[in-house]
């Protein structure tokens, strides 16, 4: 009963997401496999790859998503959706990355970050796994973006490097913390107090 109240949720919603272009019947099929296999937590590699080729964006949206949900490595699979024409499908597979903390996502994650071109649902969802992995490399991914990114980048990808930075024990030079203390955006200003807050209290206590 519970997964099929799942089912009919995850095809609303799947529909309501692909307005511009309806489910067809083999759409709903390929999502029905996919919450199978998240249900049963089952890391199929085989059909998670055909189905994240999928020609429908929602489907392919919904394969990373499984990939992320299921405990296994599927890294390659989303370093491989992460050029994903669709926004969403793209996002998805940075978000999933996350999920996994897989330690090998961690460059393409700091490149995705450090990507002006790239959207901002991307980029903020690159900071946000970063500060999952909780390795000297993210750290270090996190601190170059704080310190390189222009004073107008996007306060949603700022302001999430800022939170996941300020997860990690002091690493040294807080420099690329503390220059987004003084930003005009107040949202920016308190993570960056809040992270050189954190990191001040790491050093100290060591």
């Amino acid at each position: 009963m519970v997964l099929m109240v799942a089912l009919i949720t995850v095809i609303s919603v799947a529909a309501q997401q692909a307005k511009k272009r309806p489910l067809a019947a083999s759409d709903i099929d390929a999502i029905v496999t996919l919450l199978m296999l998240e249900d049963s937590r089952k890391f199929d590699e085989t059909e998670l790859q055909r189905l994240s080729a999928n020609p429908h964006p929602e489907v392919r949206r919904r394969a990373i998503q499984a990939i992320g949900r299921i405990p296994q490595r599927g890294g390659a699979l989303l370093e491989a959706a992460r050029p994903d024409g669709d926004g969403e499908v793209a996002a998805t597979a940075v978000w999933a990355a996350g999920q996994l903390r897989d330690p090998g996502s961690t460059a393409w994650l700091a490149t995705t970050l450090g990507d002006t071109a790239a959207p901002q649902t991307m980029g903020r969802e690159a900071a946000i796994a970063l500060g999952k992995f909780r390795s000297p490399e993210a750290y270090a991914a996190l601190l170059q973006y704080l310190s390189s990114a222009p004073v107008g980048a996007p306060a949603r990808v700022v302001g999430e490097a800022l939170l996941s930075i300020g997860r990690f024990p002091s690493g040294g030079d807080l420099a690329p913390i503390r220059r987004w203390t003084t930003s005009r955006d107040v949202e920016i200003r308190w993570r960056g107090a809040w992270a050189r807050s954190r990191a001040s209290s790491s050093a100290s206590s060591a």
